[in-house]
């Protein structure tokens, strides 16, 4: 094992010297404010009825389905143009935590790159052909 210099513990307030890998004292390896913070976030995640619909099967099909139609980022820049950057997430135009029966609906999503995805819950005010590339959702026939 390569030695590492003593630094003080990660845990805020606590003055303690450690060489331990997580940056923790003995006394703050297992409980610290970061792990009750995580474990928090992890309960109040669990409850979220948005979250449980994004566990479900159906939403990691979905997903799949439309990524298989639509993989290229569906976002038009300021340009005029298509963003050319591989799509890696599917927003929602309208929030699920708005219209929770919208979540499963290909009209109401859009496959982005994560430089193209807002930060914001839901995107109303997008207008297929100025704000993206209408999808994909059909396979083409054959005549």
């Amino acid at each position: 094992m390569p030695f590492r210099l003593h630094q003080e513990c990660r845990e805020p307030g606590c003055f303690k010297r450690t060489n331990a890998r997580s940056g923790y004292c003995e006394a703050h390896e297992t409980k610290n404010s970061a792990s009750a913070a995580r474990k928090e976030y992890d309960k109040r995640r669990k409850e979220d009825p948005v979250a449980r619909l994004y566990a479900m099967a159906a939403w990691q099909r979905f997903r799949q389905f439309f990524f298989n139609r639509n993989p290229i980022c569906q976002r038009i820049g300021a340009d005029g143009k298509q963003c050319r950057e591989v799509a890696t997430l599917i927003h929602h135009l309208l929030s699920p935590r708005k219209r929770p029966d919208l979540f499963l609906d290909p009209k109401n999503v859009v496959a982005l790159c994560a430089h193209c995805h807002p930060p914001d819950e839901g995107t109303p005010d997008w207008v297929a052909g100025r704000d993206y590339v209408p999808s994909v959702i059909e396979p083409p026939t054959v005549a």
